[in-house]
């Protein structure tokens, strides 16, 4: 069976942004036969809807806006995904706008663990300064959504950032290496501290209210995610069924 990895790159350059560019060289050296990916998904090829805040996805499991914009089709890529990978540059001292909107449209993730067992990349890029936090809050996104990141380029460039840099490609070939790893399970995501203490947290909050109509308590019953004791044994339950 293939290896499925999906990418988001939050720039409007599309294949002009050096993040876009970053990404590329690395799914180049990831270019077997049996791993494959969708297009590099980007603001240039992927139209997205803004939230619109109305809560259905909470409530109901369902976003109105993907009948406009067919975001479930994005959800189905990262669903099927074995590792996702989150680009930006750093607009404003966070994420881009872009990504942003991106994110809002899977808020509902960030309660069900929806992508529990898959591993993250992130990818960031800066002419200035915010690298750090950037990574910080984007690591805080993957594990809201279940996954497990499992390395982080965060690049700093001024004009522009030569890919084929000794530095910089050491940073790239290191990341592909760790990718490997996980593809072919000589690696397996592990669960840290800050997941733990959210899986609690969630744990708690949706044990008071077990047998709720509400989406999120149901996916959770429905799961099974009320019978682990830590968000670990989720995980390793995931490998068994794969």
């Amino acid at each position: 069976m293939k290896k499925r990895i999906f990418c988001y790159v939050g720039s409007p350059k599309g294949e002009n942004s050096v993040t876009f560019g970053l990404i590329k060289r690395l799914l180049s050296l990831l270019d077997y036969h049996d791993i494959c990916y969708s297009q590099i998904f980007s603001p240039s090829n992927l139209r997205i809807e803004k939230c619109r805040g109305c809560e259905c996805c909470f409530k109901y499991g369902r976003c109105e806006l993907d009948k406009v914009d067919n975001f479930d089709r994005i959800k189905d890529e990262m669903s099927s995904s074995d590792i996702v990978i989150l680009g930006t540059p750093v607009y404003a001292g966070s994420v881009s706008s872009y990504l942003k909107e991106f994110i809002e449209r899977l808020s509902m993730w960030l309660h069900i663990f929806k992508l529990a067992g898959k591993c993250g990349i992130i990818v960031v890029t800066s002419s200035g300064n915010s690298l750090c936090e950037t990574v910080h809050y984007l690591k805080r996104i993957m594990q809201g959504w279940g996954i497990v990141c499992i390395h982080t380029l965060a690049i700093p460039v001024t004009n522009y950032v030569d890919i084929e840099n000794t530095e910089t490609n050491a940073e790239i070939m290191k990341c592909a290496e760790y990718i490997r790893n996980f593809l072919y399970g000589f690696e397996k995501p592990k669960s840290n501290y800050y997941l733990e203490q959210y899986y609690q947290t969630l744990k708690r909050m949706y044990l008071s209210v077990r047998g709720s109509e509400h989406y999120e308590v149901k996916y959770w019953n429905d799961n099974g995610f009320f019978e682990f004791n830590s968000f670990q044994e989720l995980l390793e339950s995931r490998y068994m069924k794969k």
